[in-house]
């Protein structure tokens, strides 16, 4: 039978639909009431009684789709209406007024509700799964345990609708206004959210893991005890949040706005938080194991505590301010050595710091890394402090102390030489007059002496000057204070181990006559400790330092 077109003119249809209308919409009509309102009324209940009669036929609603292909600019107005429970699957509903319309438990899968209204609808325990809801309006919708598996809701408004429990999964969500609105414990699981509206949202307990926040806006939002395991949070605004207990482990923050952002408890474990800002953040007991924190800024962060092992065991306390002097990035100073660093230019860089921090007594300078490569070297300095000068004028006088170090260091390179020489020779002479077994090769010049065996010592000892002592405590007693960066390079018991190695090592330099063999064994196993560590630059710095005195 051809699928009919509804006549809105029939009259004799207005009296007869009269009180099915009051009964299913509750509106009060008066029987005399004329024309387009009556009529109105009237036709939505006859789209009403058409949409349930295709429910009934197991053929995905295609009467009413039909009907609707050939009433193409027909107005759709269900609002108000009694949906509860209906097998809608596939239904055409684009473009519909389904205001305050009660959905429960209606079977919504696949249907096309596009551009619908669905203000304050009643949708707990739906199912809209792969349904299209692009532009569609739920802002004030109790969508309670409803599932949106899948479902398309881009550009769509959810302003201060009720999602909590409802099933999000992969759904897709990107520029969706949902400020406001209520998702604890939603599921989210790998949902796009890129630029999406969640400000002041209530996202607590709602697990997020792999879902991409890309650009959202999350300010104020709240996401206490959420899992955003592996999300993409990056570049999105969270200023003032509650993420306390979040779980944020392997996600992407990097360039996020956490200003004033409360991150007591949060797990960030090896999560990215490049260039991201912290400002005034609360981070007290969060969990930073391998964090990625490379240029964030921490401007007034709390931290009383945190947690810096793989397991969250090991508690750090840090006074008021002390976390950020510890942690915050500073401007930086980059030195380049075009035919590499030498170790004695290594071994000499606090001379250089000094020199520097005189020219400017407002700032301090920390080495915070030691590159050498093929193509050359780069030493880069942290700059503590405030400068009355400009970076730019900072890095020229750095470069003009540069080329004074590297002059004086060859110049103590030439020295050492001579100076180690010397001291073996005092050494050999002073054995001779004792049991005569040294036998001197070559001959004594001024300023140079030949070859000297030793048939009691054995070719490795090695006998070090007082410049050479007081390098070596220099390099051990930086190992000493920056301890706490060699945890992820060591083991607990071998960092122990070579600390007090370190303890020992000192002990002997600091005596006036000092056991040269103890001193070399000493620095030899620091070295074996450093080569068996896993390599960063404070390591390999350390190890080719150590190296000119082994």
């Amino acid at each position: 039978m051809e699928d009919e077109v509804v006549d809105k003119s029939e009259p004799s249809v207005l009296k007869k639909q009269l009180s099915r209308i009051k009964k299913i919409f509750g509106v009060s009509l008066v029987e005399d009431t004329i024309a387009d309102e009556l009529k109105s009324d009237i036709l939505n209940y006859e789209m009403l009684k058409r949409l349930i009669k295709s429910t009934k036929k197991n053929n995905e609603n295609e009467e009413w789709n039909s009907w609707r292909d050939l009433n193409p600019s027909c107005n759709i107005q269900l609002n108000g209406a009694n949906l509860n429970g209906l097998h809608l699957c596939g239904v055409n509903l684009k473009g519909a007024e389904l205001l305050r319309a009660d959905l429960k438990g209606a079977n919504l899968k696949g249907a096309n509700l596009s551009e619908a209204d669905l203000r304050d609808a009643y949708l707990r325990d739906a199912n809209l799964r792969d349904a299209n809801l692009s532009e569609t309006d739920l802002s004030g919708a109790n969508l309670i345990g409803t599932n949106l598996n899948e479902a398309n809701l881009d550009g769509e408004w959810l302003c201060k609708a009720n999602l909590s429990r409802a099933d999000l999964y992969e759904a897709q969500l990107g520029l969706v206004f949902i400020c406001e609105a209520n998702l604890r414990d939603a599921k989210l699981d790998r949902a796009e959210l890129w630029g999406a509206d969640l400000n002041k949202a209530d996202l607590s307990g709602a697990s997020l893991q792999g879902a991409n926040l890309s650009k959202a806006h999350l300010k104020k939002v709240n996401l206490s005890g959420a899992d955003l395991y592996g999300a993409d949070l990056s570049n999105a605004n969270l200023s003032g949040a509650d993420l306390s207990e979040a779980d944020f482990s392997r996600a992407n923050l990097s360039e996020a706005n956490l200003s004033d952002a409360n991150l007591n408890g949060a797990d960030l474990r090896e999560a990215g938080l490049l260039y991201a800002c912290l400002d005034s953040a609360n981070l007290s007991g969060a969990k930073l194991w391998e964090t990625q924190r490379t240029n964030w800024s921490i401007k007034d962060i709390i931290c009383e505590y945190a947690f810096f092992d793989e397991s969250s065991e090991e508690l750090k306390h840090f006074s008021p301010g002390e976390f950020e002097k510890l942690y915050a990035e500073h401007t930086k100073l980059v030195l380049y050595y075009g035919n590499g660093i030498s170790p004695i230019e290594i071994a000499t860089l606090p001379a250089l710091i000094q020199a520097l921090e005189k020219q400017d007594k407002y700032i301090n300078y920390q080495l915070q890394s030691i590159i050498n490569d093929a193509g050359g070297a780069s030493v880069t300095f942290a700059i503590n402090g405030a400068s009355n000068n400009e970076p730019s004028k900072l890095n020229e006088m750095a470069t003009k102390y540069q080329t004074l170090h590297r002059e004086l260091s060859q110049e103590i390179e030439l020295k050492k030489q001579y100076k180690h020489q010397l001291d073996y020779a005092t050494l050999f002479l002073e054995k001779a007059m004792s049991n005569g077994n040294y036998v001197f090769h070559g001959s004594v010049n001024a300023g140079q002496i030949g070859n000297i065996s030793d048939s009691t010592l054995t070719n490795s000892q090695t006998i070090y000057n007082q410049n050479d002592l007081s390098t070596i405590k220099d390099i051990v007693k930086d190992i000493q204070f920056k301890q706490d960066e060699l945890k992820q390079s060591f083991s607990k018991r071998d960092l122990s181990e070579l600390l007090e190695t370190i303890e020992k090592l000192v002990t002997q330099i600091n005596k006036p006559n000092s056991d040269h063999p103890f001193i070399q064994s000493a620095i030899n196993s620091l070295k074996s400790s450093f080569e068996k560590a896993t390599t960063n630059v404070l390591t390999k710095g350390w190890l080719e330092a150590l190296s000119q005195f082994s």
